[in-house]
């Protein structure tokens, strides 16, 4: 059997873990497999038809900011926002791991996003659209969406009908009237803030001490106000590690049929991430 040729497409990826897990969990299983990055600037992404088949692709990952552009150049997708492809009998098919590895990561920190009623989200990409459609039909709470600019919330609105959702400007007094209001609320930051440096410290700030709900950050190994201001209230907390183990196993799965576990997986990353940090 030749070996998959696997890859992420994205832009200024350098920091990405994507390769490392696969390798490895290639590695693990004995599978034939090699997974590359691909960074493409924003002008070379109208070729990226041209540039997949030019690299031989059999199967690849979409990371930021192309999670939601896809649709533009493969007709056939009908996901709002696709993280995982894989090319079968010469035709591509698109999937998006995001909401379930989202979900597991959640498990892991004793979370059920159906049994929470409010649920704050800080930023509106791509990953956003795929937490929205997971839950779109099967969660009856509310969705509290602060973004930056209202440029997504119609198209948010038509996509997902059957949620509840509500927007807000990213600020950081409305921040904290909201959690002061719906104490077991959810907070779930999905903006790229903190992989750019910002902690996000004048938000965590905003947490009440009366505050009994959990957090979730998309992001992993970035400085973070909310991880003390939880850890110190006893809240559930976790970072994007997890999800995105999860959701590399879930691409393994449709690329292999099998993955590598989550905790080799998350052993070798850990590993990793604290040889960085010397």
């Amino acid at each position: 059997m030749d070996q998959m040729k696997l890859a992420l497409l994205g832009e200024d990826i350098g920091y990405s873990l994507s390769a490392e897990i696969h390798n490895f969990s290639a590695q693990v299983l004995g599978v034939r497999a090699s997974y590359k990055l691909l960074d493409i600037r924003s002008d070379d992404f109208r070729h990226i038809c041209g540039l997949i088949e030019e690299k031989g692709l059999d199967g690849f990952n979409v990371t930021k900011p192309y999670k939601t552009s896809f649709g533009r150049y493969f007709s056939q997708i009908a996901l709002d926002s696709v993280n995982t492809a894989k090319k079968i009998s010469g035709k591509w098919e698109f999937f998006s791991t995001d909401f379930l590895g989202f979900v597991r990561a959640l498990t892991r920190i004793g979370v059920d996003i159906f049994n929470v009623q409010d649920v704050i989200i800080l930023g509106s990409g791509g990953a956003v659209s795929s937490i929205l459609d997971g839950c779109n039909g099967k969660h009856s709470g509310k969705f509290h969406i602060f973004r930056r600019r209202p440029d997504r919330d119609e198209h948010l609105v038509k996509t997902f009908n059957s949620l509840n959702i509500c927007f807000y400007d990213f600020e950081a007094e409305i921040f904290g009237e909201l959690l002061n209001n719906q104490r077991h609320s959810l907070v779930v930051q999905a903006t790229p803030l903190p992989q750019y440096g910002d902690p996000l410290s004048y938000l965590a700030e905003q947490v009440p001490s009366h505050f009994r709900g959990g957090y979730y950050d998309l992001t992993y190994n970035c400085p973070n106000g909310f991880r003390s201001k939880f850890e110190n209230l006893g809240l559930a907390y976790g970072d994007g590690l997890s999800m995105l183990i999860e959701q590399a196993r879930e691409s393994q799965m449709i690329w292999w049929g099998q993955s590598a576990s989550f905790e080799k997986i998350n052993d070798r990353l850990r590993d990793l991430l604290k040889q960085r940090e010397i």
